[in-house]
Parts: C-alpha cells; sequence; structure tokens
C-alpha cells in the first residue's frame, strides 16, 4: 500500500553530504576534478511508473532522489497519482519549482512536501552550492502561500558543517510557522561526529547555549537540541 521511489538521481546542486549516486551535478563535479572516472546517470522512471500502475491497492507514495522536481517525466507521475487519488511525499531541495508543479500539488489528494534545509541567507549558499537563498526563499514562500491546505515542512539533517546554523534556521521557520524535522547525519562517515575533538564538541555546545538566547525558540524544540 505504501511505496518509496527512487526515480532518478538528476539534481542541479553539489551538496557537502552528497555522492554521485543521488546528484548529478556531484557526479559530473568529481568527474571534472579527477576523483573518479565516471558516473552513472540512473533512470528508474518508466519502472516506477509501472510499479504505480501494477499496485491496485497503493495508497501512498515517497519519493526520493535526486530531485524530483527535475526527474524525466516528473509532471507524468504527478498526473498518474492524482488520477488514482494516491497520497504524494516529496522531497526537494525548492530550487526548482514552477506554475505547473504547484498546480498539480494542489490536486493531490494528500501531500507532504519535505524541504532539505541546511542553513539560511549565505549559509545555506554554502551548504548547497551552487543554489541561491534568494531564489529558495522566494520558492518557499511561493509554496506556503499556494498551498495552505497541505503539509508543508523543512528537514534538517545535523553534521558538523552546519550544526551552527541550525537555531538560526529554526527561527526563520518558527517565524513562517512551518515545522521542522531535525535529525542526524547518517554519512558519509566523512561528516560524522567522529571528526570532532573535545574542545571543539565543547565549542559547538557553547554556542548553541548562547544562540538560543539570541533567537526564540519552542520548548521542544530546546529539549531536541539538548537531547542531540
Amino acid at each position: 500500500t505504501q511505496l518509496e521511489i527512487f526515480p532518478s538521481n538528476v539534481c542541479n546542486l553539489q551538496c557537502f553530504m552528497c555522492d554521485k549516486n543521488s546528484s548529478t551535478a556531484v557526479g559530473a563535479e568529481q568527474k571534472r576534478l579527477g576523483y573518479i572516472t565516471d558516473y552513472q546517470h540512473i533512470d528508474n522512471v518508466d519502472s516506477c511508473m509501472d510499479a504505480i500502475n501494477s499496485l491496485p491497492d497503493l495508497t501512498d507514495v515517497s519519493f526520493i532522489g535526486g530531485e524530483f522536481f527535475l526527474t524525466k517525466k516528473n509532471l507524468e507521475i504527478l498526473d498518474l497519482l492524482i488520477e488514482k487519488q494516491v497520497g504524494v511525499r516529496v522531497v526537494t531541495n525548492a530550487t526548482v519549482i514552477l506554475p505547473e508543479h504547484v498546480e498539480r500539488l494542489k490536486k493531490t489528494a494528500s501531500l507532504d512536501l519535505q524541504i532539505s534545509l541546511d542553513g539560511i541567507e549565505e549559509n545555506y549558499e554554502f551548504m548547497r552550492y551552487p543554489a541561491k537563498w534568494a531564489t529558495v526563499n522566494r520558492n518557499i514562500l511561493y509554496l506556503k502561500n499556494e498551498l495552505p491546505t497541505k503539509k508543508l515542512d523543512f528537514n534538517f539533517v545535523v553534521q558538523p558543517l552546519n550544526i551552527q546554523y541550525m537555531i538560526p534556521t529554526l527561527d526563520y521557520a518558527n517565524r513562517l510557522m512551518i515545522p521542522t524535522m531535525l535529525t542526524n547525519l547518517i554519512s558519509p562517515m566523512w561528516l560524522s561526529w567522529v571528526i570532532l575533538n573535545d574542545h571543539e564538541k565543547q565549542q559547538i555546545v557553547q554556542l548553541l547555549d548562547q544562540q538560543q538566547n539570541d533567537y526564540k525558540l519552542t520548548n521542544k524544540q530546546k529539549t531536541q537540541i539538548a537531547f542531540k
């Protein structure tokens, strides 16, 4: 009844924590630098559509990638799910949101639109090169205004490179009244917490304590930060 789909690794960003299997932009950059000799352009779109058509009891489909809104036939996929009245969950970097996308998202039986966010303003651009914050911020506001009855939230994957941006990002989300899910980075290992020494960890704790005085957080968010 529930399906998670990886239709394509086509993506326009070269995020630090990503790899060639999840982003063609990362693959192209690594090849240009000589880190790899080649990378694969993954295209599962037609088999994904076949799977959707072959499951009569399907209730929900979740899309990961790659960037779904750059995936081949993404509008056709959405049309198919609308026709079948199947719920949709999309993870997106929100850099490319067209009116045609929003028109279809409005018609979905149910929608969970998760926007990956690793900071705001210049900090976001550092983490998610070559994205531009002005474009992403404009698209976030566009989605919030156009989809008032749909579920819209942020997903912040906490890691050593962005933990200092976590609280300012929560403050931004709170001002927009958009929920934020905090999860710890699982891979790659070279961005895990083991790369930090004890002094660096203590510096992070001190910074987070100070930031909680500078920004407005909910009690639940403060508890999450303390736990992580």
